[in-house]
């Protein structure tokens, strides 16, 4: 460097490494009671890594091997502690009294051992000595561990002895039913806690998926720019019984929840869903008719999958040989791809629009400043239809007023206002028309 250079030409050089943060929607959390650490959340990039933490067979264990089983699966998954811990309950409801109908079903301890609760039916059966011989069968036969069954004479009532451990209850047959009844310990404040510890996260999945919990989690995600991925496997539902939990996710019209049906009550068929299609591109990919890794698919009659839809529920069939989920939308109707596409956009577009800010000296409050900050836009745009979650083919558009045209005040104010835009969605295809003619 020459001094004598300085008095003739000055040279100033400074390196900008600091870039804005930008929100990521690949990354989903799973909300779960446990005891293993203090930490509010932690984040796990492989099931190896879970289960350093957590043996195997436990529940948050399960709900993690079914989120990292997915044929596609995120890279990070976060698991955000609850501290309120859930008391567990439900009851099984026997609805078949034919003789020799065998009434069964398989219940999962908290560690993963499996139990076969089976009875079956003799000549003069009815429901009350149904109801009797599961309740014998879970507190005599089988002395299952830490839980306890009550017999109501129309239903079992089955309670988990310590508060925050889960069962499952999963392979019903003979008509048996079920019906979640877990009351919510405050699921909201453990979610605000987690929220305040850590952030960085976009698809919300809970380890005890009752009625009471899916509700209170459902109004919580709502006000917030994250989703909620839920399932439920309560007979009330595909009976129609009023207050259901899809009813009032429905009826609530919930834009940020979906719930999937699922016969089996740990499934954790909503996480396994969330797993394979929040990535890096969203609304790059429709949920229907994908394949979930680990859930076994449901034999719905149609009279059950109608009475889903009608409160905009999802559910899990087998189609053409394997497991397909379907429909794919929120609670309020909207698609699950779409709801991505308009979060994941909004914040580009505001990150892309901040970083222009941050980057130049100045962007004049004249014509060329607007052409800037519509160019900014517009770039958002054609991102997203890269990714295919907008339509390549339509060119979108971006207005500006004229800065003659703004206001005296918003031009003191310094505030650029109306600049607006239209762009088509790409949708995707679920139901296609196909006619035609053979000629001799």
């Amino acid at each position: 460097m020459s001094a004598e250079l300085d008095q003739f030409v000055d040279v100033i050089i400074t390196v900008e490494s600091a870039t804005l943060d930008r929100a990521g929607f690949s990354t989903p959390l799973l909300a779960a009671y446990h005891t293993e650490y203090v930490d509010r959340v932690r984040a796990y990039s492989s099931i190896s890594e879970v289960e350093a933490d957590f043996a195997v067979g436990t529940t948050v264990y399960r709900a993690m091997a079914k989120i990292f089983g997915q044929e596609i699966s995120p890279s990070t998954v976060k698991v955000g502690r609850r501290a309120l811990a859930m008391s567990q309950a439900g009851e099984l409801i026997p609805t078949d009294t034919a003789e020799g109908v065998v009434v069964t079903v398989t219940v999962v301890g908290p560690t993963g051992t499996e139990y076969v609760v089976s009875h079956t039916n003799g000549a003069a059966e009815t429901v009350a000595t149904i109801c009797t011989a599961l309740t014998n069968e879970i507190n005599v036969v089988l002395a299952i561990p830490d839980l306890t069954a009550t017999d109501n004479t129309t239903d079992v009532g089955v309670a988990a002895d310590n508060a925050g451990e889960l069962f499952d209850y999963k392979s019903f047959g003979g008509g048996l039913t079920w019906n979640d009844l877990t009351a919510d310990p405050g699921i909201a404040t453990d979610l605000a806690a987690i929220e305040a510890a850590d952030d960085d996260w976009y698809g919300l999945n809970v380890d005890s998926n009752s009625k009471a919990e899916i509700l209170a989690a459902a109004a919580w995600v709502e006000t917030r720019i994250k989703v909620f991925g839920c399932n439920t496997a309560d007979q009330e539902v595909l009976d129609g019984t009023a207050l259901n939990v899809m009813e009032q996710l429905n009826s609530n019209a919930y834009a940020r929840t979906y719930c999937i049906w699922s016969g089996s009550v740990l499934s954790f068929a909503g996480a396994a869903w969330m797993a394979g299609n929040i990535l890096d591109d969203p609304g790059a990919r429709t949920w229907k008719f994908k394949t979930l890794v680990g859930v076994v698919a449901d034999q719905l009659t149609t009279t059950q999958r109608n009475t889903i839809i009608g409160y905009k529920g999802n559910w899990y069939a087998s189609i053409a040989g394997a497991g397909r989920a379907q429909e794919g939308w929120m609670a309020d109707g909207e698609w699950i791809d779409i709801q991505l596409t308009v979060d994941a956009l909004r914040a580009r577009i505001q990150e892309d629009v901040a970083e222009r800010f941050f980057s130049q000296p100045k962007i004049p409050f004249t014509d060329n400043g607007a052409n800037t900050l519509a160019a900014t836009v517009l770039g958002a745009l054609q991102a997203f239809q890269g990714t295919g979650a907008l339509d390549p083919l339509t060119t979108p558009t971006v207005t500006v007023p004229k800065v003659a045209d703004v206001s005296t005040a918003d031009k003191t104010a310094r505030l650029f206002p109306d600049v607006d835009f239209t762009a088509r969605l790409a949708g995707a295809i679920h139901k296609t028309e196909i006619r035609g003619k053979l000629q001799i």
